[in-house]
């Protein structure tokens, strides 16, 4: 069933009632900031869960669907810089996944499949009367992305993909058995080395400081690994922020569930257009998955941005949206002249 609904401060009054015990008045100005945060998003229903979403053109009828998803430690909030841009030539939708902010947290304890967020968007597009759009993700939204393409193709018409980190394409398995560490070493020589690096120094550390409850020493090594050594003179106090407000569903990948398995016969069947965007200073480990997905991609076109890592919406807003808008326009003139 589809419900929408506008989100408001009374969702979070029930948060006052102990407001004046002890250091709860901190809790109260920050609630009291996370309801004005919040009131300009629209709430809709999907699958047992409320998520927080913003469309854009759903009274203009301006332009083709185009949803964005975004990734882990990340929110609605990070489309920020891109969406009103995106606006001019779209029908944008937005919108937090399952346990991302404002939404309801997730239990701590539990697994965090990502096939479930491709569940959910598949009813976001259904319940919001989308039977086809572009998908833009970014990193984890890049992968849901990809499952939604696998799982319902016709709803798909283009992938607009931002470094999913699909390293299934080189371990299948995580953590990787020793049959699939030498055949990386022995299939893809050129990626053995980074690929194993990134485990070793960043998803490692990043999971043992999870497990040991130091979530900020996790944030940071984590972000290092993939934004690169100057994230810290980079990230601004909100995006500090978003990525406190977002860090349990990582938690519950890294130490709780697994990545979905993605191998080079699943990216070989994805047949609609695909535009892989890499940011200039991303991770090492990333370039090489995104190589691999340019090879085995059918039909693919890919872009690198200039200045810009992990978060090259954020980086570099207006390249990544030419590059979009160009790419999009590439593909309907070839089907016009189809």
């Amino acid at each position: 069933m589809y419900v929408s609904e506008r989100l408001s401060v009374a969702d979070f009054q029930w948060q006052f009632r102990w407001c004046w015990r002890g250091s709860s008045l901190i809790k109260v100005i920050e609630m009291a900031s996370r309801s004005s945060d919040v009131a300009y998003l629209d709430q809709i229903s999907i699958r047992g869960a409320k998520l927080a979403y913003k469309d854009t053109g759903k009274d203009t009828g301006k332009g083709e669907n185009l949803v964005l998803v975004h990734a882990n430690i990340s929110d609605i909030r990070s489309w920020d810089p891109i969406a009103p841009l995106l606006a001019s030539e779209f029908r944008v939708i937005v919108y937090s996944r399952r346990y991302a902010w404002p939404n309801d947290e997730i239990v701590d304890g539990v697994a965090d499949p990502w096939e479930d967020h491709a569940d959910d968007l598949a009813e976001m597009m259904e319940n919001l009367g989308i039977a086809q759009a572009h998908i833009l993700g970014n990193s984890t939204g890049a992968t849901v992305a990809l499952l939604l393409a696998r799982r319902r193709p016709h709803m798909v018409k283009t992938l607009i993909l931002e470094e999913p980190p699909l390293i299934t394409l080189f371990l299948p398995t995580t953590p990787p058995s020793l049959t699939d560490v030498a055949r990386l070493l022995w299939l893809h020589p050129w990626s053995f080395l980074p690929t194993m690096n990134f485990g070793a120094t960043v998803v490692g550390p990043t999971t043992s400081a999870f497990k040991r409850g130091d979530n900020e020493t996790a944030l940071k090594v984590f972000s290092r690994g993939v934004l690169g050594p100057d994230f810290d003179k980079r990230l601004s106090q909100e995006r500090r922020k978003q990525m406190r407000d977002n860090f349990k569903p990582h938690r519950a990948l890294l130490c709780y569930g697994e990545l979905p398995k993605f191998l080079d016969a699943d990216v070989e069947r994805i047949q609609m257009p695909v535009l892989v965007l890499t940011g200039m200073n991303t991770a090492t480990s990333q370039l090489h998955i995104n190589r691999r997905l340019a090879v085995l991609l059918p039909d693919v076109e890919e872009v690198e941005i200039q200045g810009a890592s992990h978060l090259m919406h954020e980086d570099q807003p207006e390249d990544v949206v030419r590059a979009i808008i160009r790419f999009v326009a590439s593909v309907g003139s070839r089907a016009t002249d189809m």
